[in-house]
């Protein structure tokens, strides 16, 4: 595992909370990711990126264009240099992915089923019992996985955990109405959105806390919160929501299209915005992810950022070679365990190719 990055700036970078362009981040520009064995680009359109701990191996997605095509589901080694077809859906059924900490395995959801693909040996093992599965996570070890789903057609959907050593299933949510679930690295912990809020439960107690909520513990007043990423062990989460009443200072949130990320510390009870930009809360457009430690949260912005929740520091990432930011948004993110490597989704012509395309690439 790489040593743990710490992002750094000057004086008045500090003070305001100014986003940092640097060559330090990315100085050879982004890495392709979205590419064949032989170094060809894939479809012109990719997504759902996922990496492991070390940021060696990264899944994607590439979906069905039209009903008649199926959607596949690669993972580019980087250390060897191969890309490999993991998974390829019924004709017009979509396709999700998440890829273990240690690189090993590859949980797919599609179709309304669940399975999890060792990547070294080439087996499989299907979640059966649960009717419309999706939304998978799963844990760093490979052991857990987290997901919604029912376990009777038409029935309520709850969150579930997945133990891949013995086959059982248990339900961790408190309420039925589950959009989506998100696992800690540790496999301990799952947090989950409901009826427009966020919650985490301790999946070997079922007992569970709201994420989104005020210092006096009232519930955040916006009702549509996106669920971000986990910490290792859960100590940390990160959500996107309009809410105003979350913490002093988030009242911009509510004035901004997509609302901002925030952090959850939930050993201390305390909130804080992570997207930070110029000193002022930013537009998320929903997507965030996290460090194993929970000190590196990532958002986009139009752009890709960092921020160093211990520095204050903000650091634009979705550049090129020169310091140049993307000439295209960016529509998906995520990073390694210690916040080293970022993998982002990107239209982007001036990044490393020269045509507007949608890539997958990784800055370091």
């Amino acid at each position: 595992m790489h040593a743990r990055r710490v992002l750094t700036a000057g004086a008045a970078a500090l003070a305001t909370c100014a986003v940092v362009a640097t060559t330090a981040w990315g100085a050879t520009g982004p890495e392709l990711i979205s590419v064949s064995s032989s170094g060809a680009e894939l479809a012109p359109e990719v997504y759902d990126s996922r990496v492991d701990d070390d940021a060696d191996r990264v899944v994607f997605v590439e979906p069905s264009k039209s009903q008649g095509e199926a959607s596949h589901v690669y993972v580019r080694d980087r250390s060897s240099g191969k890309t490999t077809k993991i998974y390829t859906s019924k004709v017009g059924d979509g396709a999700v992915a998440d890829i273990s900490g240690s690189g090993t395995y590859v949980v797919i959801g599609s179709g309304g089923t669940l399975r999890v693909r060792n990547i070294n040996t080439g087996s499989t093992q299907w979640l059966r019992g649960v009717a419309g599965a999706s939304e998978p996570s799963i844990s760093s070890n490979g052991r857990w996985v987290a997901f919604r789903g029912s376990l009777e057609e038409g029935g309520p959907v709850h969150a579930y955990r997945w133990n891949l050593a013995t086959d059982a299933i248990t339900k961790v949510s408190h309420k039925a109405g589950v959009r989506t679930a998100k696992i800690s690295g540790d496999g301990r912990h799952v947090a989950y959105t409901v009826d427009g809020h966020a919650y985490q439960a301790t999946a070997s107690t079922g007992q569970w806390e709201l994420l989104d909520q005020s210092p006096t513990g009232e519930p955040g007043n916006f009702s549509d919160v996106v669920l971000g990423g986990v910490s290792y062990d859960g100590h940390y989460v990160t959500f996107t929501s309009g809410a105003t009443n979350l913490v002093d200072g988030s009242e911009e949130c509510e004035q901004i299209e997509g609302g901002c990320v925030f952090r959850r510390d939930t050993a201390a009870g305390s909130t804080e915005v992570a997207s930070i930009i110029d000193g002022k809360p930013s537009n998320a457009l929903y997507i965030s992810a996290i460090s194993d430690d929970g000190n590196v949260v990532v958002f986009s912005d139009v752009q890709a950022f960092a921020r160093d929740m211990s520095s204050g520091v903000t650091v634009r990432v979705s550049e090129n070679s020169s310091g140049a930011e993307a000439d295209r948004g960016v529509d998906d993110i995520a990073v390694d365990a210690d916040g080293s490597d970022v993998v982002f989704t990107s239209h982007a012509g001036n990044l490393g190719a020269d045509r507007h395309k949608e890539r997958i690439w990784l800055t370091s």
